[in-house]
């Protein structure tokens, strides 16, 4: 990891390592890579590489740069090995480990490319929070079907009457096919 890595400075940068001139001193550029990278478990380039230094309480590293000055272990992985991250742009994990720093294994992306890798990948469900799972609601939409009331089916689930209705109508989770609509197409 000792190739030379060009960073820009953005003015008005959030960053306060960036505002600490960090990146115009090489040689304290270079022991604050050395640093980093020695809190890092490299195995080969295809595995994750976890940061083992301080975490933030949700499996992510946390890098001390200058001072007082933290960065997301993967962001500084990235800056060190790749460069400016854009604007409106995050730094996503392909492996699903938040503590891994392996570059190969980060990428570039919004927020909602990241949302959607998670919900693709099964880590979240679908946007915000959500009580229910696809087969959950399968299940209320069968109930509903059999004539069920939606109170009782509420109860059961632990939802809102009004949330049973807004299922069985199609209203919510409106990308899964309702009980009708699978036996229409058969």
């Amino acid at each position: 990891m000792s190739r030379e890595v060009n960073i820009t400075l953005t003015p008005g940068s959030s960053y306060a390592w960036q505002i600490a001139n960090l990146w115009q001193d090489p040689s304290r550029r270079a022991a604050i890579f050395a640093r980093f990278w020695s809190k890092v478990q490299r195995a080969d380039a295809k595995a994750c590489w976890p940061y083992v230094g301080a975490g933030n309480g949700r499996g992510y590293g946390m890098f001390r740069v200058i001072g007082r000055s933290r960065i997301m272990a993967h962001r500084f992985a990235w800056l060190a090995s790749r460069g400016d991250i854009p604007a409106g742009q995050e730094v996503c994990h392909r492996c699903d480990n938040p503590a891994c720093v392996n570059p190969d294994h980060l990428f570039l992306g919004s927020h909602r490319d990241n949302l959607l890798d998670s919900i693709r990948k099964g880590r979240k469900r679908a946007w915000g929070k959500q009580k229910l799972d696809a087969v959950q609601v399968e299940a209320i939409r069968t109930r509903a079907e059999a004539g069920t009331r939606h109170q009782d089916i509420a109860s059961v689930f632990g939802i809102a009457r009004h949330t049973v209705g807004q299922i069985v109508a199609g209203k919510t989770w409106a990308h899964l096919s309702t009980p009708s609509t699978r036996r229409g197409a058969l």
